[in-house]
């Protein structure tokens, strides 16, 4: 039976464009988003019966990991570094550090299983319609021929939205999926427990997102009882509820992770200084 998914977004990140595979901003990333991710966890029942970690081999979602899933790793439950989980775009903020060097900044994994090719964005890593679609299938039937039942990723937001889950995911967010059958055998079928309520933590987009023309990214969302197409940073702002978080900052107003939203999302995920 193939099994269940927990997709985690990293935490907020410090960086921007030019910033070479950038670590988690402090107090806010590191700290108290971790934090509030690992205390979720620690409470979900089907987290805690992980029997393996997936991450991303860049900065911020070897923090993540660190800091939020700190209580699984101690149980030592095993971890895997995968460089398909990778973000999207190949701007330097995007874009991993060579193995030699970021190795010795987090020892305690264990690199051998990282394609030799990182942090290349070529072949399968290319920032193409193409490369995304071959990469979010590779990863899901990656995940979906283990033994586990129960697997933990850490990833990116671009990533997991547009190659993997067409799910919108706020920083140190998680959602919970089982593979599909019959018709969408293959397919991440979200469980309701995270989907009403915008991600385990309740802090992430609702709707649906698509890779469209251009390598933008438009989200399906119900509104007023019906679907609207809604691909414009005002348009989405101005229709959707709006939540906010304990600290009184807006929730998922923007299609983009950028503080510095584009009119129209980027599949790039994180390029724009999002955080």
């Amino acid at each position: 039976m193939p099994p269940t998914v927990i997709l985690i977004r990293h935490a907020q990140a410090l960086h921007n464009y030019s910033i070479p595979d950038p670590p988690l901003s402090s107090p806010l990333g590191f700290e108290k988003q971790c934090t509030e991710l690992q205390e979720a966890l620690k409470s979900d029942p089907i987290a805690q019966k992980a029997e393996l970690i997936v991450i991303s081999p860049m900065r911020r979602t070897l923090q993540t990991a660190q800091q939020g899933l700190g209580f699984l790793i101690d149980r030592r439950v095993p971890v895997i570094l995968r460089a398909e989980w990778q973000e999207n775009s190949d701007k330097p903020c995007d874009t991993g550090s060579p193995i030699p060097i970021i190795s010795r900044e987090f020892p305690d994994f264990d690199w051998s299983a990282v394609d030799p090719v990182w942090p290349s964005k070529t072949g399968l890593y290319r920032f193409s319609r193409e490369g995304l679609t071959e990469r979010g299938v590779m990863a899901k039937e990656w995940l979906r021929s283990r033994p586990e039942k129960v697997i933990v990723v850490v990833s990116h937001s671009g990533f997991l939205r547009v190659g993997v889950s067409h799910k919108g995911y706020y920083n140190a967010d998680y959602r919970i999926f089982e593979f599909g059958e019959g018709e969408k055998e293959g397919d991440l079928v979200e469980l309701e427990v995270t989907e009403k309520n915008g991600g385990g933590l309740g802090k992430s987009n609702y709707g649906t997102y698509y890779l469209g023309p251009g390598m933008q990214t438009f989200n399906f969302f119900l509104v007023d009882s019906c679907y609207k197409v809604v691909h414009g940073v005002e348009a989405l702002w101005q229709s959707r509820k709006r939540k906010k978080d304990a600290d009184g900052a807006l929730v998922g107003d923007y299609p983009s992770d950028a503080d510095t939203a584009t009119p129209v999302e980027e599949a790039a995920g994180e390029e724009n200084g999002g955080k």
